[in-house]
């Protein structure tokens, strides 16, 4: 990676951080409400952090958009950027899907960390093989796996997702 690559690695992260700085709110109650057999708080809280994800998604790509602009920045490097957004979903639907699978499925998070490394080394390094370029490689590697990290959560929880929201849970306990 060259050096101006790192400084957008880092700042890139710095960013997403930025953003999924209330990632753990609802996720925190989560596993509580779920373990307690609390209807419908599993659908409740992945819907809830499921719309601050967007919402902070938004945010960021529109702050993006006036940073990159200002810097004058390449079609690649937008590219990237773009591709990073999808990391601050994935990490707002991965908090609270492992939140609630520790209250039901507590191995399903291991496997589901599992897979999601593999995916990411993989990819990474299939796309450095094929293009020579590490930053992308690392970028889609690490935002692939987590997206299908996220989908074998969703798959395991589909049954939970079945149930009917009652925003109420998260206020009162």
């Amino acid at each position: 990676m060259t050096t101006g690559e790192f400084g957008a690695w880092n700042f890139i992260f710095y960013l997403i951080g930025l953003f999924a700085v209330v990632t753990p709110l609802f996720p925190f109650w989560a596993t509580r409400f779920v373990a307690r057999g609390k209807e419908g708080a599993i659908k409740t809280g992945v819907t809830a952090n499921l719309i601050i994800a967007l919402v902070a998604t938004v945010a960021y790509l529109s702050l993006v958009a006036v940073i990159l602009d200002a810097l004058n920045v390449t079609s690649v490097a937008l590219l990237i950027y773009l591709i990073a957004a999808v990391q601050i979903i994935n990490l707002y639907l991965n908090g609270i899907f492992e939140a609630c699978l520790r209250a039901v499925k507590p191995q399903a998070t291991g496997y589901g960390l599992l897979i999601e490394e593999v995916i990411k080394v993989g990819l990474a390094y299939a796309i450095f093989l094929g293009t020579h370029q590490l930053f992308l490689g690392a970028i889609v590697g690490i935002v692939a796996g987590a997206s299908v990290q996220a989908g074998f959560y969703l798959w395991l929880l589909k049954d939970y997702l079945r149930q009917a929201i009652h925003w109420g849970i998260y206020g009162n306990g």
